[in-house]
């Protein structure tokens, strides 16, 4: 039974009510209006037992619900009111002229939430957005992707698509495409294998070069073994991310729905920094050798230092910068997706198309010199 504090769970036999039955009573505490009038949700116990992050899905699904309150639904409530503010006087106008007008207010769909997600409002057409992750029941689900949406119909009425109840007809949205798939298991697999293969790769790769001396003497071989590490780091960080974070029952996948500062930090490690500082080892490679190949005056006992200080620490900048961008601006999921203001992926994405014009650029020279 549902009381105003929260669930209320008794036996059959038990005439057990709201009022004189708070002992019984569960609730979400982050969320409960009042705490000392219901049991934290981890509290029940029943037979079959509950999936163990029965809690925890229930507080995504709160909070899901009080940011759509506050972000959205009262953004939306501000919105009617003009809207019919501007209809009313549009309606006073017509009947001082005695003339019709068109309507300068286009017919959208209201902001709603649904019992499981929010809808911004929406102009008429099939709404789409993502599958969350909090919807199964038993646990939270990574193994769907951004092919698995959910649709919600905006009618032409300005009215969203409803179905016949037994009291009224109730607004409908379809989940059927959220449903477990193989697609996602698969590439996560993939992943894996190919990172797994990498790294075991480039360990020895490493070791030949640091025990040999007469290649680590050598600033080409210092600045590629630097770029090995880079890639090693990069797959070391992947692979630790899925197995902590992503795959069905990892120890860590709570975090990730927390959106916690140290699943924030490992992937953008992953995804950001040692994809900056990756690509910026390749253009020091790449400068190097056409240094050493074009310029008379190259010397091959010049200082690393330069480089070093460079090839990590222009990444970590840019890294961070990127940081504070997503925290003020999209702060959600980890950062694990790309950014939905485009913008700020270009902190990433410039620097690294920028990399690979200047390397285009130097081959292009050396082809014509040559």
């Amino acid at each position: 039974m549902i009381c105003p504090t929260g669930l209320l769970v008794c036996s059959l036999h038990d005439n057990c009510t709201c009022q004189d039955s708070h002992h019984r009573i569960f609730n979400v505490p982050e969320f409960s209006l009042n705490r000392s009038s219901s049991r934290p949700l981890e509290d029940l116990e029943v037979q079959p037992p509950l999936p163990s992050e029965f809690a925890f899905i229930t507080l995504q699904c709160c909070e899901a619900a009080i940011k759509c309150c506050e972000q959205v639904l009262s953004a939306d409530s501000d919105i009617q009111s003009e809207v019919s503010l501007i209809q009313t006087t549009h309606g006073n106008l017509f009947l001082s002229h005695a003339q019709p007008k068109q309507s300068v207010v286009p017919i959208t769909c209201p902001a709603t939430w649904d019992g499981w997600q929010c809808f911004e409002r929406s102009e008429p057409g099939i709404v789409i957005e993502r599958c969350p992750n909090y919807i199964f029941g038993d646990r939270l689900r990574h193994d769907f992707d951004n092919e698995d949406t959910v649709n919600k119909e905006c009618l032409s009425t300005g009215e969203w698509f409803k179905v016949d109840k037994e009291e009224s007809p109730a607004e409908w949205t379809d989940y059927s495409q959220c449903l477990p798939s193989q697609a996602f298991a698969l590439k996560l697999l993939a992943g894996i294998i190919a990172f797994s293969i990498t790294v075991l790769a480039i360990v020895p790769a490493i070791f030949i070069i640091s025990l040999q001396t007469s290649l680590r003497q050598q600033l080409v071989f210092i600045i590629h073994k630097h770029l090995l590490y880079s890639f090693l780091f990069s797959g070391i960080c992947y692979l630790f991310n899925c197995f902590f974070f992503v795959i069905d029952g990892a120890p860590g996948d709570h975090l990730y729905f927390m959106n916690h500062f140290g699943c924030r930090l490992l992937f953008t490690a992953q995804l950001r920094y040692f994809r900056l500082s990756t690509f910026a080892w390749m253009l020091a490679e790449g400068l190097y050798l056409y240094r050493l190949l074009m310029c008379t005056f190259t010397s091959e006992s010049e200082s690393f230092k330069p480089y070093f200080a460079l090839c990590w620490g222009i990444p970590l900048v840019i890294t961070i910068i990127y940081s504070i961008l997503r925290q003020n601006f999209d702060n959600e999921k980890c950062w694990v997706s790309p950014s939905k203001e485009f913008w700020i992926e270009w902190t990433i994405i410039g620097p690294c198309l920028l990399v690979l014009c200047v390397s285009y650029a130097f081959s292009i020279v050396k082809s014509i010199l040559s």
